[in-house]
């Protein structure tokens, strides 16, 4: 008997069927990963760009509560006020206002195009604002020192070392009963405040006067004042970002990628300490009612790019937008 040997195999069609399945798990498996990483990276963007506004916003509203807080002498009205610096309703440090704003709009129709009401201070105005509303906030700084000496109306103030107050800053002085505003004009972290007669230049108010109308027991208070200004800006062409600006300082970049900031004010309008609607900066400045300014309502946006894009513009239509909001209370302005 003859042995015959059969030899076993794929046929030709076997194979590219084979290799067509393979082709398909692995195409499908590719594309599921690739998704998937897009998906992640997508999701740590957003997380990211909701954390940074959640962080810019916070920033704003610690000093929102804190507006028109000086101490003791919180109530202007129940204490006397003398202000020696130059010029005493300068934007730039007009103390006994609060709060302040400007509301943004704009209109390809109109020249120019991006306006702000009430009219920006000129501070403001050359600091490549962007676009949004600004939001100004005075208040007195939480630290505060007890006064050492002061011999005469006229004299500087002594206060403890190591108090990192700095030459040029403001400084409020305070018995709760009499208060004076002054300009420190020897250097930083002395014992001594000197606030000599200078003139007003371009970045400080400087003191008209010396005389601060009384001196000062050792049971008065001493606190840095602050005039503070948020707005969006765009510097050089780089992306969007909130900037800080303290008086005629130079503005401080809080966050880049802020994009737009709404705010509005709420405003008791019957004076019977509570919030009665809700206005914007230039309905606010036409009636005269930033006193009556009880609550401010803040709205940030944050913007993010999709990293495949080398476009660094806004325009490209690869960028993710979140928006938070939030309502502050001016603390020193509730009953």
């Amino acid at each position: 008997m003859k042995n015959t040997r059969k030899t076993s195999g794929y046929s030709l069609l076997e194979l590219l069927i084979a290799m067509s399945l393979g082709v398909f798990v692995i195409g499908t498996t590719l594309h599921f990963f690739d998704t998937t990483r897009k998906t992640q990276r997508v999701q740590n963007d957003v997380s990211e760009v909701r954390e940074n506004v959640k962080f810019a916003l916070d920033i704003i509203k610690e000093d929102v509560q804190l507006a028109g807080f000086y101490g003791c002498a919180t109530r202007w009205a129940d204490s006397s006020l003398i202000n020696t610096l130059n010029n005493p309703t300068d934007f730039r440090w007009n103390f006994s206002q609060a709060i302040f704003g400007s509301e943004y709009s704009y209109s390809v129709n109109s020249t120019p195009a991006k306006t702000w009401s009430p009219t920006l201070d000129n501070t403001i105005a050359n600091s490549n604002i962007f676009q949004g509303d600004t939001l100004t906030i005075r208040h007195a700084g939480r630290q505060e020192f007890s006064v050492v000496s002061h011999s005469t109306s006229t004299d500087s103030i002594r206060i403890k070392a190591n108090n990192r107050l700095k030459q040029y800053d403001y400084i409020l002085v305070t018995d709760c009963e009499h208060s004076g505003i002054i300009q420190k004009t020897n250097t930083d972290n002395t014992q001594t405040i000197s606030h000599s007669v200078q003139g007003l230049d371009s970045k400080f108010a400087g003191n008209a006067s010396v005389d601060l109308g009384k001196r000062f027991s050792n049971k008065s208070k001493v606190m840095k004042v602050l005039s503070i200004t948020y707005f969006i800006a765009k510097l050089d062409g780089k992306t969007p970002a909130l900037y800080r600006k303290e008086g005629s300082r130079n503005a401080e970049e809080i966050l880049t990628g802020i994009v737009d900031m709404q705010v509005e004010y709420g405003v008791d309008t019957d004076a019977n300490g509570t919030v009665d609607e809700y206005q914007t900066a230039d309905v606010v400045n036409d009636n005269n009612n930033w006193a009556n300014v009880l609550a401010v309502k803040l709205s940030l946006t944050a913007q993010g790019f999709d990293d495949s894009s080398s476009d660094a513009s806004f325009s490209n239509g690869q960028d993710m937008r979140y928006e938070i909001s939030t309502t502050v209370n001016l603390r020193n302005r509730i009953p």
